[in-house]
C-alpha cells in the first residue's frame, strides 16, 4: 500500500508541474492513461481533482458529478467553446475527426487526457468505431488495426506527451518541454491578435472598393471565424444591408454568427440569422447562393476549403463583394486543394484581390506540443509531392501497383505523400478519411509512382454480392445496410432486383497529381483495376460522383456510360450525383445494357421534372451513347420548315423539335458550334419545357421566339 501511495504522489506531483509548465508557456499538454478501463477512468477523475479546472469536457463513459460528459454525436454542439480540461476516453470509440475537433476546445495552459489500453497492446482493442468501418459480410474483426497502431507509435515517440501506466506511476515531467514563456497579446477587445484586428480591417476596407475579394487563411484556432463575424458586424455599423454567410453546414458558422451578434447592439438573433432594422446576416447554403443575384449583397464564405472549386468559382462570378475563408489544415476538408486551385481562378478573373493569412494562434502560444501531435496524428500536414518534384517524374517510367497496406504505417514518407495527393485531390477529405485508407476491410488501393514518388493513386471498394432477403428489404425501402452503395442504389432507386447476386468494384476515388494530369495515368490506372477485377470476378465497375461535364468526359472517355442521375443537389457542391459503370462480364453487360435503356427512357422525362435546372454543359455528356429515336421523317421535316421559315406555332411542333434538339446534343459537332446561351435557350425549352416568361420574363415571348426559330433553323443546317 505504502508503494501505491508514494506512487500517487509522484504522480501528483508531475501531473501539477505539468499543469504549471503549460499555463506558464500558454501550451497545451497531452497525458495518456494507457491501462485497463476503470483504472484510467479513476485516474482521470484523480487529476481532475488535483487540477481543478474552471470548464471541463469528458468524452467518456463517465465523468464526475455534475460535470460536462459529452457523446460523439453531441460534440457538434461544443465546438465553439474553450476547455480547461479535456478527457477523451478512446474506449468509447477513437473517432480521427472527433479527436482533432475537440482537440482545438482546449485552451493554452489545458491539459488533454487521452484514455486507452496499454499501448503496445491498443491495436487488440475492438474499438466501437470499428463497426462504422464494416460492411455485409464483415465483422468487426476484419477490420485493420493499422490506424491505432500508427497512432500509438507516435505518442510513443514524442517527447512531449506524459505517459502513465498502472504499473509506472512515477513518470517526470518529459525532458525536452519547451521553457519558453509566450508573452499574452496586448490588443483591445474584440479582437484576440493583431493578426486577426488587422485581418478585419482589411475586409471591411476592401470590401468597399468594388470588386476585389479578400481570401483569409488560417490553421484552425487562429480566430478566421471570429474575424469574419467581427467584419459582418463592423459592415452592418457602416451601412450594409445585406450579408450572407454561407458554408457547408449551418453549424460551420455558429462562431461567425456568435461573435457577430456580439457586437451589434439592439439586434434579433436566432440560428443562422441576425436581423437590426433593415439589415441582415443570413446563411444559405452554397447551392443556393450559386443561383442568388448577388448585386448589392456582400458573401462570406466559411470553410471555403470544404467547397468544391467549381461552386467557389460561380460564387466569384455572382458576388462582386465576397471574403472567402479557408482553414489550411482542417478536419471539414482540406485548404490544401483550395490554396492550389482556386487560387489559379482569383488571377485569372480578380487579379487584384487581397490576401490576409492568420499565424498566431488564439487560445495557446505557438508551438503547441498538442496541436502538433494532432498534426501528425491525423496527417492533417500530409504533403504531395511539389510541382517540381512531380515535373521531373518521366511519364513513361510511371509503374502501377497494388499496395499492400501494411506498409504504410512502416512508411511514413509513403503514407504522407499518398494522403497529400488525396488531399490535393479532393476538397472533402478528412482525417476519418485516414482511417477508412488504412483499416477498411473492403478496400483496395493502387499507386501510379515513379520508384518511391506517388503521383497517383486509386481506392476501389468491393461491393456485392447481397443475399436476396436483403435485397429484397433493400427494394423495399426496409433497410440501408453499411457500405454496398452501387447494389443498394441500383435496387433501391433503380428498382434493379438483379443486381443483387453481382460483384462489383466501386472506384471511390481517384487522383493524380495536377503536374501531370493529362498523360494516361488515369486511364492506365483504371485498365490495371479492371484487369484485376476480372481476376477477382467481379462482374462490373462503378463510380458515383457530382456530374460535371469535365467529370463525366473522363469517364466516358475511358469506357463508362451513365445509368443514373440523382434528381436533388448536394447542397454543398450543387451537382447532382451521377453514376457510371462498365461491365467486366456478360451478367455485368446485361445489367448495364438494361439500366442505360431505362436511363434513355426516363432522362427526357425527368428533364421536365426534377431535372429542370440541370446544368446545360452537364446534358451532352449524358446523351452520348444513347440510343434515341432522333430519326425526322418527311412530316417532320415539314413541320420544321414551317417552324422556321412559315410562322407555324411552336406547340404543333414540340416533337419534331424535341427529336431535333436531342439529335444536335449528341452531335458534338453541333452543340459545339452553338454559344451557351443558345445551347441553354434549345434545352430550357424544348426539353425542361419552361414557359416563355421562366426561361428570360424580360425579352418577351416574341423576341424569344424568333431566337427559337433561328435556332432550330442553325440545327437543321448543322445536322
Amino acid at each position: 500500500m505504502a508503494l501505491v501511495r508514494e506512487s500517487v504522489i509522484q504522480l501528483a506531483e508531475s501531473v501539477i508541474q505539468l499543469a504549471e509548465s503549460a499555463k506558464q508557456r500558454n501550451q497545451r499538454q497531452l497525458v495518456v492513461l494507457a491501462g485497463e478501463h476503470e483504472w484510467g477512468l479513476e485516474q482521470a477523475m484523480q487529476i481532475h481533482s488535483w487540477v481543478e479546472p474552471q470548464v471541463d469536457l469528458w468524452i467518456a463513459a463517465a465523468a464526475p458529478d455534475n460535470r460536462s460528459l459529452l457523446k460523439m454525436r453531441e460534440l457538434h454542439r461544443f465546438l465553439g467553446m474553450e476547455t480547461d480540461f479535456l478527457v477523451f476516453d478512446a474506449r468509447t470509440g477513437f473517432n480521427p475527426n472527433a479527436f482533432g475537433q475537440i482537440s482545438g476546445t482546449l485552451r493554452g495552459g489545458g491539459l488533454m487526457l487521452l484514455l486507452c489500453p496499454e499501448l503496445d497492446a491498443w491495436h487488440h482493442f475492438d474499438d466501437p468505431e470499428h463497426a462504422a468501418l464494416v460492411v455485409e459480410p464483415f465483422g468487426t474483426e476484419s477490420v485493420g488495426r493499422r490506424f491505432i497502431q500508427r497512432v500509438a507509435r507516435l505518442i510513443q515517440a514524442t517527447d512531449d506527451t506524459l505517459i502513465v501506466t498502472a504499473d509506472d506511476c512515477d513518470l517526470s515531467v518529459p525532458a525536452r518541454l519547451p521553457a519558453v514563456t509566450y508573452p499574452a497579446a496586448q490588443v483591445a477587445k474584440p479582437y484576440a491578435t493583431q493578426e486577426q484586428a488587422d485581418a478585419v480591417e482589411l475586409i471591411v476596407k476592401t470590401l468597399g472598393r468594388g470588386r476585389r475579394p479578400v481570401v483569409m487563411t488560417a490553421d484552425r484556432g487562429r480566430g478566421k471565424s471570429a474575424a469574419l463575424g467581427i467584419a459582418a458586424a463592423q459592415l452592418i455599423d457602416k451601412g450594409a444591408q445585406t450579408i450572407w454567410v454561407t458554408a457547408p453546414s449551418a453549424d460551420n458558422v455558429d462562431e461567425v454568427f456568435a461573435h457577430a451578434a456580439g457586437q451589434l447592439t439592439l439586434a434579433d438573433v436566432d440560428k443562422g440569422v441576425i436581423t437590426r432594422g433593415q439589415s441582415s446576416i443570413r446563411y444559405i447554403t452554397p447551392d443556393e447562393a450559386t443561383r442568388r443575384d448577388g448585386s448589392g449583397v456582400i458573401l462570406l464564405v466559411d470553410e471555403a476549403a470544404a467547397i468544391p472549386a467549381p461552386v467557389l468559382a460561380r460564387l466569384l462570378e455572382n458576388y462582386p463583394r465576397i471574403v472567402f475563408s479557408s482553414t489550411l489544415h482542417g478536419y471539414e476538408g482540406t485548404g490544401q486543394g483550395f490554396a492550389v486551385r482556386f487560387r489559379r481562378e482569383l488571377d485569372r478573373r480578380t487579379p487584384n484581390w487581397r490576401a490576409v493569412q492568420l499565424h498566431q494562434p488564439v487560445r495557446w502560444a505557438e508551438g503547441d506540443p498538442l496541436e502538433q501531435f494532432v498534426f501528425d496524428a491525423l496527417l492533417l500536414n500530409a504533403d504531395a509531392l511539389s510541382d517540381a518534384e512531380a515535373q521531373q517524374v518521366d511519364p513513361e517510367k510511371i509503374e502501377i501497383s497494388l499496395l499492400d497496406r501494411d506498409e504504410l504505417i512502416h512508411n511514413e514518407q509513403l503514407l504522407s505523400q499518398l494522403f497529400g495527393l488525396l488531399v490535393l485531390a479532393h476538397y472533402r477529405t478528412t482525417p476519418g478519411d485516414l482511417r477508412i485508407l488504412l483499416d477498411s476491410p473492403n478496400l483496395y488501393l493502387w499507386l501510379a509512382h515513379s520508384g518511391n514518388q506517388v503521383v497517383g493513386a486509386a481506392l476501389v471498394a468491393e461491393e456485392g454480392p447481397l443475399p436476396m432477403e436483403l435485397a429484397q428489404d433493400v427494394w423495399a425501402g426496409k433497410r440501408r445496410p453499411k457500405g454496398h452503395l452501387l447494389p443498394q442504389t441500383l435496387i433501391g432507386q433503380e428498382g434493379y432486383l438483379e443486381s443483387a447476386p453481382l460483384r462489383c468494384g466501386r472506384i471511390m476515388r481517384v487522383a493524380i497529381h495536377p503536374s501531370l494530369q493529362r498523360q494516361g495515368i488515369a486511364r492506365h490506372l483504371i485498365r490495371t483495376i479492371s484487369d484485376f477485377g476480372m481476376t477477382k470476378n467481379w462482374d462490373y465497375l462503378g463510380s458515383s460522383f457530382g456530374a460535371t461535364e469535365d467529370l463525366l468526359l473522363f469517364w466516358q472517355n475511358i469506357g463508362f456510360g451513365a445509368i443514373r442521375l440523382g434528381e436533388n443537389r448536394d447542397a454543398v457542391s450543387g451537382t447532382h450525383a451521377a453514376l457510371v459503370c462498365r461491365s467486366l462480364s456478360d451478367a455485368g453487360r446485361l445489367m448495364f445494357n438494361h439500366l442505360r435503356d431505362r436511363f434513355t427512357q426516363q432522362l427526357p422525362l425527368l428533364l421536365g421534372y426534377n431535372l429542370r435546372d440541370l446544368e446545360v454543359e452537364v446534358l451532352p455528356m449524358l446523351l452520348q451513347g444513347m440510343r434515341f429515336d432522333t430519326d425526322l421523317s418527311t412530316h417532320d421535316h415539314r413541320d420544321l420548315e414551317a417552324f422556321v421559315n412559315h410562322n407555324r406555332s411552336y406547340e404543333s411542333c414540340i416533337a419534331p423539335i424535341r427529336k431535333l434538339v436531342i439529335r444536335s446534343l449528341k452531335n458534338s459537332a453541333v452543340w459545339h458550334a452553338l454559344t451557351p446561351d443558345e445551347l441553354s435557350l434549345l434545352v430550357a425549352k424544348a426539353l425542361q419545357q419552361r414557359s416563355w416568361e421562366e426561361i428570360d420574363p424580360h425579352s418577351g415571348r416574341r423576341a424569344l421566339m424568333r431566337r427559337m426559330r433561328a435556332l432550330v433553323g442553325e440545327c437543321l443546317r448543322l445536322s
